[in-house]
């Protein structure tokens, strides 16, 4: 895989191919996820990674092999694509494109908090917690039940932070 680094500080660097955008945490950190391995309060994870794991539309494909293999061999899946441990790793997965992550740091006196963000708002941007409102099908585009979307958020903070603070 050909890797883009997307930011490279001292505490993590975060690249990104393709479906996938990783950070590499260079030092400790107190982790906080809703993966399905590694998720909750963890301490000794190496790699966040967020990943299309489907596409916008027409994604079933994807959907079976996640539902055939299960969540968790799943993640394993994932880990094994890009060459990380599973056990030192969280995963998240969206349809939203990596190739609209949105970088941003920002920095107070010695601390430096940068976020990678990716939302499924390419064509019609809605606020967190809306329901999408249409569907592509193979009949065009048609009216959706309610539904959840994500958007995922890793924020990367370059100091210690208590459980409280997360």
């Amino acid at each position: 895989m050909h890797w883009e680094a997307l930011s490279t500080r001292p505490s993590a660097v975060i690249r990104r191919s393709g479906r996938f955008l990783v950070v590499d945490l260079q030092v400790p950190h107190r982790v906080l996820s809703t993966s399905v391995r590694n998720g909750g309060q963890t301490e000794h994870l190496r790699h966040l990674v967020n990943h299309q794991s489907c596409e916008g539309a027409g994604h079933e494909a994807r959907t079976r092999v996640i539902v055939e293999l299960g969540q968790e061999a799943y993640h394993d899946a994932v880990c094994a694509e890009i060459g990380i441990q599973p056990a030192e790793a969280v995963v998240l997965g969206t349809a939203a494109n990596m190739n609209y992550a949105a970088i941003a740091s920002e920095r107070d006196a010695d601390v430096t908090v940068t976020a990678a963000v990716t939302a499924g708002v390419q064509t019609n941007a809605t606020c967190a917690g809306d329901p999408a409102g249409w569907r592509e099908t193979e009949d065009g585009v048609v009216k959706a039940p309610a539904v959840a979307g994500t958007i995922n958020t890793i924020l990367v903070v370059n100091a210690p932070v208590t459980p409280a603070v997360l």
